[in-house]
């Protein structure tokens, strides 16, 4: 068995025990606020967390798995992901960011998901880092279509329709965000138990493909950083294919990666090959855009996400000197 599977089995050992010590979560009724456990729910640190009091659930509902941009087959049966309308604290500090500073947004988007969205396995606690990257958007969307329940903050996005040439404006909610559909090539190798993409080399060796969660991109970007801040050189085309071969981000630390980028310098020319062709397939289907059907003729539209008062304008009300008397 190579290191990359000694990684993933690691991380497939590590929540089989935590599933094991857990106890089972509650339902979660869609749309209504989250009913509190009296039991306790294990963590990935082996410790039990305190009863949650009634008062830390109120105003939680549910986001359900299947309506996200991934549509929830790469989460393990039963996951049940829940959000909180954005709190005065997080606005505060939602209004600090750069909109030029892509790493500054990043990590804002990160801290806003962190504090209002909580993913729970079914027996035992997970967290915001193990939203897949291209839900995050969603989850993102649906907590600020909670916090302004009365559309008091719309944004507005413009569609061009190429086959009638029908410009349109609508206000942008969650749903239009493109769902992920595999490429045809990679439809069939996709494991429902595994809830990964298990390919198959002739010579019988096995490769294992994940979708990145943000705790894999939070470490692959803070790499990228250090390296960066110390002028030091590293592997791009590793770097490249990094977010794809890690199973679970509790495993990926500086020491794992070393191994596996190591080990790599080893992979056969048809695993090279696989492993880079994998990544191209997932560059061209994931796409961060917004759907609509166009009035007139019925076509799928598509638009780039943009706001046009900056991402602040996200959880910031943009036209605000319109309400001064």
């Amino acid at each position: 068995m190579d290191q990359t599977q000694d990684f993933n089995e690691e991380a497939k050992r590590l929540i089989q025990q935590k599933e094991s010590e857990g106890n089972a979560a509650s339902v979660i009724p869609e749309e209504t606020p989250v009913r509190v456990s009296l039991g306790k729910a294990a963590s990935f640190s082996g410790e039990e967390e305190a009863p949650k009091s009634l008062i830390e659930d109120i105003g939680w509902i549910r986001v359900k798995p299947e309506t996200l941009p991934s549509q929830g087959i790469f989460y393990p049966a039963g996951t049940e992901i829940t959000i909180r309308a954005a709190a005065a604290a997080e606005i505060r500090h939602w209004s600090t960011l750069d909109d030029e500073d892509l790493l500054s947004l990043d990590d804002a988007l990160n801290q806003l998901v962190d504090k209002c969205c909580k993913v729970r396995f079914p027996r035992m606690a997970g967290s915001f880092k193990d939203l897949k990257e291209i839900d995050r958007f969603f989850i993102v969307f649906a907590i600020r279509e909670y916090t302004f329940k009365k559309g008091e903050n719309a944004l507005n996005v413009t569609f061009n329709c190429k086959s009638c040439q029908k410009t349109e404006t609508r206000s942008i909610i969650k749903e239009m965000l493109s769902y992920y559909t595999p490429a045809d090539e990679l439809q069939p190798r996709f494991s429902e138990e595994e809830r990964c993409f298990h390919l198959r080399l002739s010579n019988g060796e096995d490769i294992k493909l994940y979708l990145p969660t943000l705790g894999i991109m939070t470490y692959i970007k803070g790499y990228i950083r250090e390296k960066a801040q110390t002028k030091d050189d590293y592997d791009k085309a590793f770097l490249r294919w990094a977010p794809f071969l890690f199973a679970d981000w509790r495993v990926l630390n500086d020491g794992s990666y070393q191994r596996l980028l190591q080990e790599s310098y080893s992979w056969s020319l048809d695993k090279i090959s696989v492993v880079d062709w994998f990544v191209d397939q997932m560059q061209k289907t994931i796409k961060a855009e917004l759907n609509h059907l166009c009035s007139g003729c019925s076509a799928e539209v598509t638009a780039a996400i943009s706001f046009r008062g900056g991402v602040k304008s996200l959880f910031l009300i943009s036209d605000i000197s319109s309400k001064l008397l």
